[in-house]
């Protein structure tokens, strides 16, 4: 399994997608099946979704953690995957569901309340495609992160789904697992159930009133344009004179926690959030440079 993960890494960095959310969603399937990922990491990379500090920190990880130098990135000559399946993108995509399937991840699902499991029926319903519960994706002018939002619930839909699929299997007997396990594993099948529905409400609520709930992390860009167009020319000014300090404070707290990872997560992502808000208030001001 490390080999054909090796190679699948290594075919990924030689043709990253064009889109930074497809690399780091694609990026994010195969950290989870590598061997030595930090289970951490893992979780900080699933609740915080994409950055571009957190794109960059990721692609290099993967690099280190196989062994892959810069030389055979940039080598053009294809590696052959150690199974049956070709290069195109279509059958890596392919590829990396088959290493989904073969994953063991048995895990009891958490208790969920009556209203929950009734207002979540839908959204792990796939007997109605999403395009057909959704009219709007089909709409030219829908906005495209919701296609992103679609790829990801899918994602979360089949995680939760696979994690039933196992509790079966250890209720049987038939797979074991160590209390650790279970109990890790179960924060993953709760995560994964918890998003599904978060994905689910941005479209349900955008369908119902043609305007963006943003309150996935997903949207985070939407909310930031949102939140400085509404902002008063005093607060434009305010907010652009107090970033030197929050970057600063930032950096100061990157040290202060350079061993704890998931406040490293936190940390990186606040300042990415600042660093694009603030790009947005600069842009309204009229002022070219941040000033960062």
């Amino acid at each position: 399994m490390s080999q054909k993960i090796k190679t699948l890494v290594l075919l990924f960095l030689q043709g990253l997608p064009e889109s930074k959310h497809e690399q780091f969603n694609q990026a994010y399937e195969l950290y989870k099946k590598s061997p030595d990922k930090n289970l951490s990491v893992e979780r900080n990379l699933n609740r915080i979704g994409y950055t571009d500090s957190g794109l960059e920190n990721l692609l290099y990880d993967l690099q280190k953690m196989h062994g892959i130098t810069d030389t055979e990135i940039a080598n053009p000559i294809k590696p052959v995957i150690p199974v049956e399946a070709t290069v195109g993108k279509e059958d890596f995509l392919a590829e990396i569901d088959v290493l989904k399937a073969e994953e063991v991840t048995g895990i009891p699902l958490p208790e969920f309340s009556d209203e929950e499991k009734e207002s979540t029926i839908s959204t792990f319903d796939e007997s109605k495609p999403l395009r057909e519960e959704f009219p709007f994706l089909n709409a030219p002018d829908c906005p495209e992160v919701f296609y992103i939002v679609v790829g990801k619930k899918i994602r979360m839909y089949k995680e939760w789904q696979n994690a039933q699929q196992q509790l079966v299997a250890i209720e049987a007997k038939e797979v074991e697992a160590t209390p650790e396990e279970i109990a890790e594993l179960a924060k993953t099948a709760e995560a994964s159930f918890r998003e599904n529905q978060e994905l689910y409400d941005e479209l349900n609520h955008y369908a119902q009133t043609g305007e963006i709930l943003g309150k996935h992390s997903l949207f985070r860009e939407s909310v930031a344009k949102r939140e400085v167009e509404a902002m008063t020319l005093e607060q434009l000014s305010k907010f652009r004179n107090s970033s030197a300090k929050f970057f600063t404070d930032q950096k100061k707290k990157l040290i202060k926690y350079a061993d704890n990872a998931d406040k490293l997560a936190e940390i990186n992502s606040n300042i990415e959030d600042r660093k694009y808000k603030l790009g947005l208030v600069n842009a309204k001001l009229g002022i070219a440079d941040a000033g960062k």
